[in-house]
């Protein structure tokens, strides 16, 4: 059968060379986290699941009120209406102020709607406002962190416990940014879960211990607008503060073409210091020469190989074997390299060439792909005889 002038690019299967492997995710830029105040923080591209940066990404932390995303995601996919009423009572309300728990205010016998109840949650960060889910839904707050934790098991939590709806500090009440950043990526793929979060200010419906209704603000959008923080594409999040958790931030922007997932935690700074808002406004800024780029296309020329025979050369043509996406520094080149040989002889017999193609952008590899390239043999019968004779003598 006469050999086709392109050959398609074989990928060496792992299984069957154990010392040759694939990387399809450029290596995490520490760069745009070192020096936050934050001890822990991680940035992801929600729609590509890039790692962009990392920073102790999967130790155990203290999530304080970034818990709530939890609790609002749960109530949102367990209420079917959520212009149902709920009255409060002192069994909601109970044990909160002595425990120092911020909350949004609603006093017993009020009758927020679960919509009000939830921008509770997630604005001033009510505990009073996740407790009175709890009860609604689940009849205790136990009950109700039952369907938390049974949620952060079908999102691949695996190092997350959460004992509270609230982020009251628990030594078994406990995530990662990894993890946190993994729950805000299912978050805001819900309509409502976005709107709310992503809110500035909002009233009530009329309450019975505010006729007008109820106002709240943004604890996020309050701190941006009080200290003039540039939050390049910063759409929205949640905040949480204990002083074992230290400030701890989730929020998601869109910059660039990019859908960017931030979380970070332990900014140990003080009660009254903005430090998590300012490490968000420090990434994002860094961001902003970031974009989203296609490195390869499905079966681009990536390399070719020319193969000398007695009488005629022929080209292969080395084929990317898939399309890759990555955010990458938009005023840094990028390089592509392939170490196997642009041009070979034929020989004797058919045979595969072995190498790596890379993309870099400075000392980072982008892309890699260890690959093989099958070469033909001689195509003249007088040379392959030749050949043989050299090879026996």
């Amino acid at each position: 059968m006469k050999l086709k002038s392109l050959l398609k690019i074989l990928i060496v299967p792992l299984l069957l060379f154990a010392d040759m492997t694939s990387v399809h995710a450029m290596d995490s830029d520490p760069s745009v986290t070192e020096g936050l105040y934050s001890d822990y923080a991680i940035l992801l591209d929600a729609q590509t699941n890039q790692v962009i940066s990392e920073r102790g990404a999967d130790e155990r932390i203290y999530p304080a009120s970034m818990t709530k995303m939890m609790t609002a995601i749960v109530a949102i996919e367990s209420v079917s209406d959520l212009y149902q009423t709920v009255t409060i009572t002192d069994e909601m309300l109970d044990g909160l102020y002595e425990m120092n728990a911020s909350v949004a205010g609603f006093m017993t016998g009020d009758s927020p709607t679960v919509l009000d109840l939830l921008y509770g949650v997630a604005l001033p960060s009510g505990a009073d406002a996740c407790h009175a889910l709890a009860y609604y839904i689940s009849g205790s707050e136990e009950s109700f962190v039952r369907l938390m934790n049974q949620k952060a098991a079908e999102l691949g939590m695996a190092n997350t416990s959460f004992m509270n709806t609230s982020g009251l500090d628990d030594e078994n009440h406990y995530t990662t940014v990894r993890e946190m950043a993994v729950l805000l990526q299912y978050c805001i793929q819900n309509e409502t879960f976005c709107d709310i979060f992503s809110t500035a200010s909002y009233v009530t419906s009329p309450l019975a211990s505010y006729p007008g209704g109820m106002p709240m603000s943004s604890t996020i959008w309050s701190t941006v607008d009080s200290y003039g923080y540039y939050m390049p594409g910063f759409i929205g999040g949640k905040t949480g503060f204990t002083y074992i958790a230290g400030h701890c931030l989730a929020y998601w922007a869109e910059l660039n073409g990019m859908k960017l997932i931030g979380v970070t935690a332990h900014a140990d700074t003080g009660m009254y210091e903005p430090s998590h808002i300012d490490d968000a406004s420090t990434v994002l800024v860094r961001m902003e020469n970031w974009q989203r780029s296609v490195l390869l296309e499905k079966d681009q020329v990536i390399h070719t190989v020319t193969v000398h025979h007695k009488k005629s050369d022929e080209t292969i043509e080395v084929r990317a074997p898939l399309t890759e996406v990555l955010d990458i520094p938009a005023d840094e080149s990028v390089q592509m390299n392939c170490t196997i040989p642009a041009e070979v002889n034929a020989g004797l017999h058919e045979e595969k060439l072995y190498g790596n193609f890379s993309i870099t952008q400075g000392d980072r590899v982008l892309y890699s792909e260890d690959l093989a390239v099958v070469i033909p043999r001689e195509k003249s019968g007088f040379a392959r005889f030749v050949l043989w004779l050299r090879s026996i003598f």
